[in-house]
């Protein structure tokens, strides 16, 4: 009876409901089924409820899911979160038709069991999503590490003659062989430390293994041989480049922090005037960047709480909305008070994010008269001043004023002062609200930036209590002027006289992060001192491995865009002297000679820690030359600080030559010794008779200032062996002079054999380019048979069981000389050919007195055997070639070597004729 009471009562509900539902109650759908029907459906809706998840697209599904991980948005709270806003209960119990329960009740139930399905299955797509996306940031960081560790093996490997992993041996030659050739392996071309440039760009094959800057120094490289390539580049364009190149290596945020902001900064150069003019512009480009960053901030803000975030009010739309919900999400008080106050907030975060449309909407709203010239301070960044005086005094009153409610007004006051621009309204805020209001270093420099109104105080202000630099004469930006003591405007010098009031510490969260330090400085517009902290050892190294490599670079683009010419450097307690009293161009030359040559030397010192020839293979400078990293950094840097100059700095080629004598590496690694059309400097100077030419005056000025090594490497490279020669001569004929007493080793030392190898060098030179008779060659290699001829004779000297093979060889060279000494079978004809040639021979003529007594010597000696005797039939001959050396001596006026011929022919005829009574 019970049952059957129960079943009449469900129906009744049931018509009840259906009849609700016909007269537009929602929720509750309308009924057009039997019970018997309704029994079976439900117990079908039961057992499938998971088939009634509404479906979800599987892409779209994907992309949620990432992002919350992207986000780091917690999936377990955010499941409970999603849970209790939707007002989710306990799983359905078993029995789905139990006594109490009604139909609007089971029905509920059903959709709150349909949406946990949802939920529960959104969470695991979530998890897996989440999963996948870890393991391809693994997959990622392992591909990362692998490409790393080639590329620090690859150039080692290159020159041990291992192969890299995926390269095969070239044909016909086994499998020792690197790479075959024009052959490259897939796995190398992404590997960081590798370039693959253009045969007319300058490529780093083989970057040191030490080097520490990998990859980000041959991007950087490239970046500098590209800008050195482009002609008429647009104002910005060089830091954009430089900027790209820095950043694809993934650098640590501080690192990226400060390229950014040079970017940002750069960015605000329009067209290239006046310095002063772009120093401006340099200052609206670290503000926009600022703005920009600010504007992030916020939507940032809206994203992670969309939740607790709330509309504006309903006149408002766009960005002016999302400003809005930023205003009740940070300052509650302020949305929550309709008063004009409020929107002095609001038109102080428009001005904030650099939203100057919105600005205009908010100040037409606010209908103040304080907001006349609000337009042209947008437009202009300055107002005229007067007008600026007006406000400045507005300022003035009402900090001076006892409000209510202060904090509203506040945002009021911030307004005004920045639009005015003035010194004393400047700091009379700071003074009073630099505590509430400025909670993070961007709203500092923000405020500061938006403040100037001119590079220097312009004639007639009050001075500067701020101290700094101060320069004279310079045009001002700011709309007006005005007579002897006018109220002062807030200029890019006050505000880096605030900022240098403090050390480094104060910046630099007490030595934890140097590089915000650097960042500082570039926004507030001192990118000398910025470059001087970033490189000196106490300042930005200390921490930061690529901080030279950054202040090269950041030094050339700032440079070739204008910026270090725009922004005289000023006083700095943090800076070294130094680097503020260099020019431009001087101070990125010095960087530059710097940073090349701690290349060279790391490179230097893996190779000499390996035990590898300084041979690193092809590629620096040109698919067909031989040379390192360093020689392509160097030639860039010495082309980029030529190039940067203009007027005002020396020619490239001084440059090169302060390059190639700085180091001695740098000249026998330049690779300029074989000029062709894949060279760089070919490249650069429009063809091959440009890039000699440019050789031959780096040669000659070498030569002017005494540097005679470099001179003799650059005119082989120029080839022009002729002056190459004269001056190996030279060398020689000093180092035979300097060892005048010890004679015996000089043909055995370093020194000799290096000037030996070089003149031979020289020779082939003079034969084959130059196709020039063997007279010529003959006349170059005498001074070298010289110094042979006297290093035998002093050892022969010294007695022993080898002197007579000295005296064989001394001979030997003598008969090479045949132009300069008479053989013993020459005549009176050739003792004045003899004559004429030693004339001709500068160096060869103070040194030929020697050469006649070793001659004269090494005649006699050979003229006995071991025990002293004559040998027959040498007697004659012997006497004959005396006779000739002696002659040719009193030719020469050569008293001191004529007397000692004469000696020695006396001994001669002794032993001659102790011989025949013999």
């Amino acid at each position: 009876m019970t049952d059957t009471a129960d079943w009449r009562m469900l129906a009744s509900q049931s018509e009840a409901a259906r009849n609700n539902a016909l007269d537009g109650v929602d929720g509750v759908p309308a009924i057009h089924r039997s019970l018997p029907q309704v029994v079976e459906q439900t117990a079908r809706v039961y057992r499938e409820k998971r088939s009634h998840a509404p479906k979800i697209d599987d892409d779209a599904l994907s992309k949620a899911t990432r992002l919350l991980a992207a986000e780091g948005v917690d999936l377990s709270s955010l499941h409970r979160r999603a849970t209790a806003e939707l007002d989710l209960h306990a799983p359905m119990d078993e029995d789905p038709f139990p006594v109490t329960r009604t139909l609007e009740d089971f029905i509920r139930q059903n959709q709150e069991t349909a949406r946990r399905s949802t939920l529960r299955e959104a969470r695991r797509n979530a998890a897996r999503g989440f999963e996948n996306f870890m393991d391809d940031c693994l997959s990622q960081e392992a591909r990362r590490s692998e490409l790393s560790t080639m590329s620090s093996l690859a150039p080692l490997s290159r020159l041990h003659g291992v192969a890299p992993p995926g390269a095969s041996p070239a044909p016909g030659r086994g499998g020792a062989t690197p790479y075959r050739a024009g052959y490259t392996p897939a796995s190398f071309h992404a590997t960081p430390g590798a370039l693959s440039l253009s045969a007319r760009t300058p490529m780093a094959a083989a970057l040191p293994a030490s080097s520490v800057e990998g990859g980000a120094a041959a991007n950087l490289l490239r970046a500098t041989a590209q800008l050195n390539s482009d002609v008429g580049l647009e104002p910005g364009k060089a830091t954009q480049t430089m900027c790209g190149a820095r950043l694809r290596e993934e650098p640590p945020k501080a690192v990226r922090r400060c390229w950014d902001a040079l970017r940002g900064i750069v960015g605000g150069l329009g067209t290239r005037a006046v310095d002063e003019d772009r120093a401006m512009a340099l200052v609206r480009g670290a503000r926009r960047l600022l703005e920009r960053q600010y504007l992030d901030h916020v939507d940032s803000k809206l994203r992670n709480q969309l939740e607790t975030a709330q509309v504006g009010s309903s006149r408002h739309y766009g960005k002016l909305a999302e400003l809005d919900s930023y205003m009740h999400l940070r300052y509650p008080r302020d949305n929550a008070d309709p008063s004009p106050d409020a929107k002095w907030h609001l038109l102080f975060l428009c001005l904030r994010c650099g939203l100057a449309d919105e600005a205009r909407r908010v100040k037409d709203e606010i209908q103040s008269p304080e907001l006349t010239h609000f337009d042209e301070w947008l437009r202009r960044g300055c107002v005229e001043q007067s007008e600026a005086e007006r406000l400045a005094e507005t300022c003035q009153r009402v900090v001076s004023s006892s409000l209510q409610d202060q904090r509203n007004n506040v945002w009021r006051l911030l307004v005004l002062t920045v639009m005015s621009g003035m010194r004393d309204a400047h700091k009379r805020f700071l003074d009073h609200y630099a505590d509430t209001m400025f909670s993070t270093i961007e709203d500092f420099l923000w405020f500061k930036l938006a403040m100037c109104r001119a590079l220097d105080p312009a004639p007639g202000d009050w001075p500067s209590p701020g101290g700094g630099h101060v320069s004279t004469g310079s045009p001002t930006l700011a709309a007006g002027s005005g007579g002897a003591g006018r109220r002062p405007q807030y200029t890019v010098r006050d505000m880096q006289a605030d900022i240098n009031r403090w050390p480094e510490e104060h910046y630099t969260r007490k030595g934890r992060d140097p590089l915000l330090y650097v960042w500082v400085l570039l926004l507030t517009m001192q990118p000398h001192a910025a470059l001087d902290y970033l490189k000196s050892d106490s300042g930005a190294a200390r921490s930061h491995s690529e901080a030279e490599l950054d202040a090269v670079h950041m030094a050339y683009a700032l440079h070739v865009d204008g910026a270090l010419a725009a922004l005289p450097p000023v006083a700095n307690v943090n800076a070294a002297a130094g680097a503020l009293t260099l020019r431009p161009w001087e101070l990125v030359w010095e960087l530059a000679q710097d940073y090349a040559r701690r290349i060279g030397d790391a490179e230097a010192e893996a190779v000499a820690r390996h035990g590898l020839e300084t041979d690193n293979g092809p590629g620096p400078l040109g698919e067909g030359e031989r040379g390192s990293f360093a020689a392509a950094a160097a030639l860039e840097y010495a082309v980029a600080a030529s190039k940067m100059a203009g007027t005002d700095c020396e020619s490239l080629g001084a440059l090169l030559q302060r390059l190639v004598t700085v180091n001695a590496r740098f000249g026998a690694t330049l690779g300029l010794a074989k000029p062709t059309d894949a060279s760089r400097l070919v490249h650069l100077e429009n063809g091959v008779d440009g890039a000699l030419k440019r050789l031959r005056d780096v040669a000659e000025r070498c030569e002017k200032q005494a540097q005679h090594d470099a001179a003799v490497g650059l005119y082989l490279a120029a080839r022009e062996p002729r002056p190459a020669l004269k001056l190996l001569s030279m060398k020689i004929s000093n180092l035979v002079a300097s060892r005048q007493s010890d004679q015996s080793t000089l043909t055995s030392t370093a020194e000799f054999n290096d000037l030996c190898a070089r003149g031979e060098e020289a020779m082939t030179q003079l034969r084959e380019l130059h196709r020039a008779p063997p007279s010529e060659a003959e006349c170059f290699a005498a001074l070298f048979n010289t110094a042979h001829v006297l290093c035998n004779a002093a050892a022969a000297r010294l007695g022993g069981a080898g002197a007579r093979a000295k005296w064989q060889a001394a001979n030997d060279r003598l008969r090479e000389m045949a132009r300069f000494v008479p053989t013993p079978h020459g005549s009176d004809a050739q003792v004045e050919e003899c004559r004429r040639a030693v004339a001709s021979h500068q160096h060869l003529r103070a040194h030929i007195k020697d050469v006649l007594v070793a001659a004269g010597e090494a005649t006699y000696e050979l003229a006995r055997d071991d025990r002293g005797r004559a040998i027959q039939p040498a007697d004659e001959l012997t006497h004959r070639r005396l006779e000739l050396l002696q002659r040719l001596a009193s030719e020469l006026r050569e008293k001191e070597a004529n007397r000692r011929l004469q000696d020695l022919k006396s001994r001669l005829s002794r032993l001659t004729g102790t011989r025949a009574g013999w």
